[in-house]
Protein backbone atom coordinates (compact mmCIF):
# COMPACT_ATOMS: atom_id res chain seq x y z
CA UNK A 1 0.00 0.00 0.00
CA UNK A 2 2.79 2.33 0.17
CA UNK A 3 6.43 2.49 -0.24
CA UNK A 4 9.48 4.88 1.08
CA UNK A 5 11.54 7.52 -1.23
CA UNK A 6 13.86 9.96 -0.78
CA UNK A 7 12.71 13.22 -1.64
CA UNK A 8 14.83 15.39 -4.30
CA UNK A 9 16.92 18.38 -3.23
CA UNK A 10 14.40 20.65 -4.61
CA UNK A 11 12.06 19.48 -1.59
CA UNK A 12 15.17 20.24 0.59
CA UNK A 13 16.09 16.43 0.99
CA UNK A 14 13.23 15.45 3.16
CA UNK A 15 12.57 11.49 3.61
CA UNK A 16 8.53 10.69 2.80
CA UNK A 17 6.58 8.02 3.15
CA UNK A 18 4.01 7.75 0.00
CA UNK A 19 1.04 6.21 0.37
CA UNK A 20 -0.96 4.89 -2.83
CA UNK A 21 -3.92 3.59 -3.40
CA UNK A 22 -5.87 4.41 -0.80
CA UNK A 23 -9.57 5.24 -0.81
CA UNK A 24 -9.92 8.63 -3.13
CA UNK A 25 -13.12 10.96 -1.82
CA UNK A 26 -14.49 12.37 -4.53
CA UNK A 27 -17.54 13.96 -3.24
CA UNK A 28 -16.62 15.98 0.58
CA UNK A 29 -18.22 14.43 3.24
CA UNK A 30 -19.39 10.78 1.41
CA UNK A 31 -16.71 8.99 2.54
CA UNK A 32 -17.23 7.06 6.10
CA UNK A 33 -15.60 3.46 6.18
CA UNK A 34 -12.52 3.38 4.56
CA UNK A 35 -11.57 0.57 2.01
CA UNK A 36 -8.35 1.29 1.38
CA UNK A 37 -5.80 3.23 3.42
CA UNK A 38 -2.86 3.53 5.57
CA UNK A 39 -2.38 2.25 8.96
CA UNK A 40 -0.13 3.75 11.34
CA UNK A 41 -0.03 2.32 14.99
CA UNK A 42 0.25 5.19 17.14
CA UNK A 43 0.70 6.10 21.10
CA UNK A 44 -1.82 8.04 22.54
CA UNK A 45 -2.62 9.79 26.39
CA UNK A 46 -5.50 7.93 28.01
CA UNK A 47 -8.40 9.98 29.21
CA UNK A 48 -8.03 13.06 27.29
CA UNK A 49 -8.76 14.55 23.79
CA UNK A 50 -5.68 13.86 21.61
CA UNK A 51 -4.40 15.38 18.59
CA UNK A 52 -2.78 13.99 15.59
CA UNK A 53 -0.27 15.68 13.20
CA UNK A 54 0.68 14.57 9.98
CA UNK A 55 3.27 16.40 7.74
CA UNK A 56 2.71 16.08 4.08
CA UNK A 57 4.13 17.94 0.56
CA UNK A 58 2.76 20.71 -0.01
CA UNK A 59 3.77 24.23 -1.50
CA UNK A 60 4.01 23.34 -5.09
CA UNK A 61 0.65 21.39 -4.69
CA UNK A 62 -2.40 21.16 -2.44
CA UNK A 63 -2.57 18.23 -0.55
CA UNK A 64 -5.88 17.28 1.16
CA UNK A 65 -5.73 14.21 3.45
CA UNK A 66 -8.64 12.58 5.33
CA UNK A 67 -8.03 10.65 8.54
CA UNK A 68 -9.73 7.68 10.54
CA UNK A 69 -9.84 6.29 13.46
CA UNK A 70 -10.26 2.33 14.07
CA UNK A 71 -9.70 -0.50 16.56
CA UNK A 72 -7.06 -2.54 17.08
CA UNK A 73 -9.40 -5.63 14.89
CA UNK A 74 -10.41 -2.51 12.05
CA UNK A 75 -14.17 -3.96 12.41
CA UNK A 76 -15.36 -0.15 13.31
CA UNK A 77 -13.88 3.30 11.92
CA UNK A 78 -14.31 6.94 13.36
CA UNK A 79 -13.86 10.16 10.58
CA UNK A 80 -11.42 12.25 12.11
CA UNK A 81 -12.06 14.93 8.70
CA UNK A 82 -9.97 15.97 5.89
CA UNK A 83 -7.09 18.47 6.05
CA UNK A 84 -5.65 20.31 3.55
CA UNK A 85 -1.96 22.60 3.72
CA UNK A 86 -2.27 26.33 3.65
CA UNK A 87 -0.48 27.76 1.22
CA UNK A 88 1.48 27.18 -2.14
CA UNK A 89 3.83 28.80 -3.96
CA UNK A 90 4.68 31.49 -1.62
CA UNK A 91 6.85 31.75 1.89
CA UNK A 92 4.55 30.23 3.99
CA UNK A 93 3.38 32.13 7.53
CA UNK A 94 0.45 30.12 8.96
CA UNK A 95 -1.43 30.36 12.13
CA UNK A 96 -1.88 26.68 12.23
CA UNK A 97 0.61 24.83 14.33
CA UNK A 98 2.64 21.83 14.68
CA UNK A 99 3.47 19.22 17.47
CA UNK A 100 6.35 21.16 19.36
CA UNK A 101 4.20 24.47 18.80
CA UNK A 102 5.75 25.88 15.89
CA UNK A 103 4.30 26.83 13.14
CA UNK A 104 2.20 24.22 10.78
CA UNK A 105 4.86 25.71 7.91
CA UNK A 106 8.42 25.49 9.57
CA UNK A 107 9.65 23.84 6.52
CA UNK A 108 9.41 25.01 3.49
CA UNK A 109 7.91 22.08 1.42
CA UNK A 110 6.04 20.20 3.99
CA UNK A 111 3.67 21.36 6.26
CA UNK A 112 1.84 20.68 9.46
CA UNK A 113 -1.99 18.86 9.54
CA UNK A 114 -3.62 18.95 12.54
CA UNK A 115 -6.68 16.14 13.44
CA UNK A 116 -8.15 16.36 16.82
CA UNK A 117 -10.01 13.18 18.06
CA UNK A 118 -12.13 13.53 21.61
CA UNK A 119 -11.59 11.68 24.15
CA UNK A 120 -14.29 9.36 24.09
CA UNK A 121 -12.93 8.22 20.50
CA UNK A 122 -9.64 7.46 22.37
CA UNK A 123 -11.25 5.74 25.43
CA UNK A 124 -13.28 3.37 23.04
CA UNK A 125 -10.81 2.63 20.08
CA UNK A 126 -7.30 2.50 21.83
CA UNK A 127 -5.93 -0.35 22.84
CA UNK A 128 -3.08 -1.64 25.18
CA UNK A 129 0.34 -1.78 23.77
CA UNK A 130 3.19 -4.00 25.14
CA UNK A 131 5.68 -3.96 22.24
CA UNK A 132 5.69 -0.27 21.46
CA UNK A 133 8.90 1.00 23.58
CA UNK A 134 7.76 5.04 23.13
CA UNK A 135 4.29 3.82 24.09
CA UNK A 136 4.45 6.18 27.18
CA UNK A 137 1.41 4.77 28.70
CA UNK A 138 1.29 1.58 26.84
CA UNK A 139 -2.24 2.74 25.06
CA UNK A 140 -2.27 2.86 21.17
CA UNK A 141 -4.64 3.31 18.75
CA UNK A 142 -4.72 2.97 14.88
CA UNK A 143 -4.43 5.95 12.51
CA UNK A 144 -6.56 5.21 9.05
CA UNK A 145 -4.74 7.71 6.49
CA UNK A 146 -6.55 8.35 2.85
CA UNK A 147 -6.84 10.89 -0.24
CA UNK A 148 -9.02 13.48 0.70
CA UNK A 149 -11.19 15.92 -2.14
CA UNK A 150 -9.50 17.98 -4.64
CA UNK A 151 -6.05 16.82 -4.32
CA UNK A 152 -3.87 16.92 -7.54
CA UNK A 153 -1.67 13.79 -6.77
CA UNK A 154 -2.42 10.33 -6.70
CA UNK A 155 -1.12 9.54 -3.75
CA UNK A 156 -0.11 11.05 -0.15
CA UNK A 157 3.44 12.30 0.47
CA UNK A 158 3.75 11.96 4.30
CA UNK A 159 7.53 13.43 5.93
CA UNK A 160 6.30 12.97 9.59
CA UNK A 161 3.30 12.36 12.05
CA UNK A 162 2.94 12.73 15.79
CA UNK A 163 0.25 12.43 18.42
CA UNK A 164 -0.33 14.92 21.34
CA UNK A 165 -2.69 15.33 24.10
CA UNK A 166 -4.96 18.39 22.98
CA UNK A 167 -7.57 18.11 26.50
CA UNK A 168 -9.37 21.84 25.07
CA UNK A 169 -10.36 19.56 21.62
CA UNK A 170 -8.76 22.24 19.50
CA UNK A 171 -9.41 22.17 16.04
CA UNK A 172 -8.95 23.77 13.24
CA UNK A 173 -10.58 24.53 10.09
CA UNK A 174 -8.65 26.86 7.23
CA UNK A 175 -9.86 28.63 4.80
CA UNK A 176 -9.30 26.11 1.94
CA UNK A 177 -11.31 23.66 3.88
CA UNK A 178 -13.95 26.35 4.17
CA UNK A 179 -13.98 26.93 0.68
CA UNK A 180 -14.11 23.18 -0.42
CA UNK A 181 -16.23 22.03 2.16
CA UNK A 182 -14.08 18.65 2.91
CA UNK A 183 -16.13 17.59 4.98
CA UNK A 184 -19.77 18.39 3.26
CA UNK A 185 -22.52 20.90 3.17
CA UNK A 186 -21.91 24.01 1.78
CA UNK A 187 -18.47 26.09 0.60
CA UNK A 188 -17.67 29.65 0.83
CA UNK A 189 -15.52 31.64 -1.62
CA UNK A 190 -12.46 31.77 -2.38
CA UNK A 191 -10.20 34.38 -3.01
CA UNK A 192 -6.56 33.52 -3.19
CA UNK A 193 -4.20 31.06 -2.88
CA UNK A 194 -1.39 33.12 -1.66
CA UNK A 195 -2.39 36.35 -0.20
CA UNK A 196 -0.18 37.81 2.20
CA UNK A 197 1.80 34.52 2.72
CA UNK A 198 -1.65 32.12 3.53
CA UNK A 199 -4.04 31.42 1.64
CA UNK A 200 -7.68 33.43 1.53
CA UNK A 201 -11.51 32.87 1.35
CA UNK A 202 -14.32 35.16 2.62
CA UNK A 203 -18.29 35.43 3.00
CA UNK A 204 -19.80 37.80 -0.13
CA UNK A 205 -21.23 40.97 1.42
CA UNK A 206 -25.53 40.37 0.96
CA UNK A 207 -25.18 36.90 1.16
CA UNK A 208 -26.87 34.20 3.25
CA UNK A 209 -23.72 31.09 4.07
CA UNK A 210 -26.28 27.89 4.83
CA UNK A 211 -25.15 24.95 5.97
CA UNK A 212 -21.53 25.40 7.25
CA UNK A 213 -20.10 22.55 9.00
CA UNK A 214 -17.49 23.29 11.14
CA UNK A 215 -16.05 19.78 13.56
CA UNK A 216 -15.50 20.19 16.89
CA UNK A 217 -13.76 17.53 19.46
CA UNK A 218 -16.16 16.75 22.52
CA UNK A 219 -14.66 15.18 25.49
CA UNK A 220 -17.95 12.95 25.80
CA UNK A 221 -20.09 10.95 23.15
CA UNK A 222 -23.12 13.92 22.09
CA UNK A 223 -24.90 10.79 21.98
CA UNK A 224 -24.96 10.15 25.65
CA UNK A 225 -23.90 13.52 26.98
CA UNK A 226 -25.12 17.07 26.37
CA UNK A 227 -21.99 18.88 24.33
CA UNK A 228 -20.33 21.07 26.66
CA UNK A 229 -19.93 24.94 25.44
CA UNK A 230 -17.21 25.66 23.07
CA UNK A 231 -15.45 28.96 22.06
CA UNK A 232 -15.82 29.25 17.64
CA UNK A 233 -13.35 31.89 16.49
CA UNK A 234 -12.67 33.56 13.30
CA UNK A 235 -8.99 34.50 12.22
CA UNK A 236 -9.26 37.02 9.89
CA UNK A 237 -6.88 38.98 7.66
CA UNK A 238 -5.97 42.03 9.61
CA UNK A 239 -6.59 44.95 6.84
CA UNK A 240 -10.27 43.41 6.47
CA UNK A 241 -11.52 42.52 10.05
CA UNK A 242 -15.42 42.32 9.07
CA UNK A 243 -15.91 39.38 11.14
CA UNK A 244 -17.99 41.39 13.71
CA UNK A 245 -20.53 41.83 10.79
CA UNK A 246 -21.29 38.38 10.63
CA UNK A 247 -24.61 36.91 12.12
CA UNK A 248 -24.04 33.61 13.65
CA UNK A 249 -26.93 30.93 13.57
CA UNK A 250 -27.01 27.64 14.55
CA UNK A 251 -29.01 25.97 11.59
CA UNK A 252 -30.70 22.46 11.89
CA UNK A 253 -29.34 20.43 8.58
CA UNK A 254 -33.10 19.18 8.07
CA UNK A 255 -34.77 22.42 8.02
CA UNK A 256 -32.99 25.61 7.07
CA UNK A 257 -35.50 27.69 8.56
CA UNK A 258 -34.93 26.39 12.02
CA UNK A 259 -31.88 28.20 13.90
CA UNK A 260 -30.71 29.40 16.95
CA UNK A 261 -28.94 33.38 16.80
CA UNK A 262 -25.43 32.95 18.50
CA UNK A 263 -24.34 36.72 18.20
CA UNK A 264 -21.69 38.17 16.23
CA UNK A 265 -17.73 37.33 16.66
CA UNK A 266 -16.17 40.20 18.28
CA UNK A 267 -11.99 40.64 19.39
CA UNK A 268 -12.89 40.30 23.12
CA UNK A 269 -13.29 36.55 22.59
CA UNK A 270 -10.37 34.53 21.35
CA UNK A 271 -10.15 31.39 22.90
CA UNK A 272 -7.24 30.36 23.95
CA UNK A 273 -5.70 29.71 20.85
CA UNK A 274 -6.41 33.15 19.56
CA UNK A 275 -4.30 34.77 22.30
CA UNK A 276 -0.68 33.52 20.40
CA UNK A 277 -1.76 34.95 17.06
CA UNK A 278 0.14 37.67 15.91
CA UNK A 279 -2.45 40.27 15.40
CA UNK A 280 -0.05 42.28 13.14
CA UNK A 281 -1.14 39.84 10.44
CA UNK A 282 -4.23 38.03 11.89
CA UNK A 283 -7.03 39.17 13.90
CA UNK A 284 -8.87 36.42 16.01
CA UNK A 285 -12.83 37.08 16.27
CA UNK A 286 -14.84 34.51 18.40
CA UNK A 287 -18.08 34.18 20.30
CA UNK A 288 -19.28 31.84 22.83
CA UNK A 289 -21.70 28.22 22.34
CA UNK A 290 -23.37 27.78 24.98
CA UNK A 291 -24.12 23.68 25.08
CA UNK A 292 -25.17 23.22 21.47
CA UNK A 293 -28.66 21.84 21.15
CA UNK A 294 -28.00 18.71 19.49
CA UNK A 295 -30.36 19.14 16.57
CA UNK A 296 -28.24 21.59 15.44
CA UNK A 297 -25.42 18.56 14.88
CA UNK A 298 -24.50 17.27 11.45
CA UNK A 299 -22.51 13.65 11.93
CA UNK A 300 -20.51 12.65 9.47
CA UNK A 301 -18.77 9.20 9.55
CA UNK A 302 -20.07 9.36 13.59
CA UNK A 303 -18.05 12.69 13.63
CA UNK A 304 -19.80 15.76 14.93
CA UNK A 305 -20.02 19.13 13.55
CA UNK A 306 -21.89 22.34 14.31
CA UNK A 307 -24.07 23.43 11.19
CA UNK A 308 -23.87 27.07 10.62
CA UNK A 309 -25.75 29.72 8.99
CA UNK A 310 -23.56 32.92 8.35
CA UNK A 311 -25.70 35.76 7.42
CA UNK A 312 -24.34 39.20 5.87
CA UNK A 313 -27.01 40.76 5.00
CA UNK A 314 -28.31 42.10 8.37
CA UNK A 315 -24.76 44.57 9.26
CA UNK A 316 -25.59 47.09 7.27
CA UNK A 317 -21.86 47.53 5.96
CA UNK A 318 -20.73 48.54 2.64
CA UNK A 319 -17.06 47.97 2.71
CA UNK A 320 -15.47 45.24 1.29
CA UNK A 321 -16.02 41.43 1.88
CA UNK A 322 -15.45 39.42 5.01
CA UNK A 323 -11.85 37.66 4.24
CA UNK A 324 -10.72 34.69 7.26
CA UNK A 325 -7.67 32.65 6.88
CA UNK A 326 -9.74 30.00 9.21
CA UNK A 327 -11.73 28.87 12.39
CA UNK A 328 -11.30 27.06 14.84
CA UNK A 329 -13.17 25.94 18.28
CA UNK A 330 -12.18 24.68 21.60
CA UNK A 331 -14.32 23.07 24.26
CA UNK A 332 -14.47 25.80 27.06
CA UNK A 333 -14.24 23.66 29.93
CA UNK A 334 -13.92 19.91 29.12
CA UNK A 335 -15.27 19.25 32.57
CA UNK A 336 -18.65 20.18 31.82
CA UNK A 337 -21.31 22.99 30.67
CA UNK A 338 -21.80 26.39 32.39
CA UNK A 339 -25.83 26.14 33.33
CA UNK A 340 -25.48 30.08 33.87
CA UNK A 341 -24.08 30.59 30.65
CA UNK A 342 -27.22 31.79 28.48
CA UNK A 343 -28.19 32.81 24.95
CA UNK A 344 -28.14 36.28 24.68
CA UNK A 345 -30.35 37.86 27.74
CA UNK A 346 -29.91 40.43 30.31
CA UNK A 347 -29.08 38.10 33.03
CA UNK A 348 -25.68 38.31 33.70
CA UNK A 349 -23.02 35.28 33.48
CA UNK A 350 -21.79 34.03 36.40
CA UNK A 351 -18.88 31.86 36.41
CA UNK A 352 -18.37 28.69 39.21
Amino acid sequence: MFTTYYTSPFENAQYSLRFYLTTYESTPGTVTTPTKYAMLSVPVKPNVSNAFFLRSRGYDRWSAILVFVTNKTQSKFYRLQTQTNSYQSIQPNSIWISPNLETSTSHTYHEWMMYSIPKYVIDEYAYDEYYDDKSRYRKNINICVMQGSYINDDYIHCSGFAMRPNPYGLTCHGALQLHWAVNGGSGITWYAANWDYTNLAYFALNTNYNNIRIPICPSNDPLITRLNDFYFVFVAHYSYPSCPFFFIYLQNPLNASDVQFIGRPNKTIKGRYGNFLKEVSRVAMGLVIPSPDPKYLVYVGNRPYLNLRVDLTQSGWTGDQGYVVGCFTEEIDPNGRNFNLNYYNSTPVVWN
